[in-house]
C-alpha cells in the first residue's frame, strides 16, 4: 500500500495504464465482432454492438480484475455488480450509438458512444467492484 501521496499517485497511474492497457485488448475484441457483423448487415448496428459489448464485457470482468486491479479474491457479488456496471454502460453506449448514428455514421458514432462511457466505467468499477479496503498495490 503507497505510504506517501506521491507514491499514491504512481500507483494510481500505473493501475490506469493497466486500465488502459486492458481496455485496448476489449476494444479490439469488440470491435473485431462489431465491424465484420456491420459490414455483412449495414441494418444490424444496433444488435452487433450489443453482442460485441457483451463478449467485450466478460472478457473485461476477468483482465481488469485480475491485471487492472491485481486481484485474486473474486466474490460471486463482484460479477454481479460489474455485471450491472456493464449493462448500464451497454445502455447508455447503445443510446448515444442511436443517437449520434445519423450524423456520424456507424464507426465513428461508435467511437464517440464508446468514448463517453469508459471514464464513468473505470469509476464504477473501481469503486463498486474492485474496491478492497486495503487493496494491494496490484503488478508494478
Amino acid at each position: 500500500m503507497p505510504n506517501t501521496p506521491s507514491q499514491g499517485r504512481h500507483a494510481r497511474i500505473r493501475e490506469l495504464a493497466r486500465y488502459g492497457a486492458v481496455g485496448v485488448g476489449l476494444v479490439v475484441i469488440e470491435y473485431a465482432l462489431y465491424i465484420p457483423i456491420v459490414h455483412l448487415w449495414p441494418q444490424a448496428v444496433l444488435p452487433a454492438h450489443l453482442l460485441a459489448r457483451v463478449v467485450a464485457g466478460v472478457a473485461g470482468f476477468v483482465g481488469h480484475s485480475r491485471f487492472s486491479f491485481g486481484l485474486a479474491d473474486l466474490r460471486p457479488r463482484d460479477g454481479v455488480r460489474y455485471a450491472l456496471i456493464v449493462i448500464v454502460n451497454m445502455a447508455l453506449a447503445a443510446l448515444l450509438l442511436m443517437t449520434l448514428l445519423p450524423l456520424l455514421g456507424p464507426l465513428v458514432a461508435k467511437l464517440a458512444s464508446d468514448g463517453a462511457v469508459i471514464a464513468a466505467g473505470y469509476i464504477a468499477g473501481r469503486r463498486l467492484v474492485f474496491a478492497r479496503p486495503a487493496r494491494r498495490e496490484a503488478i508494478p
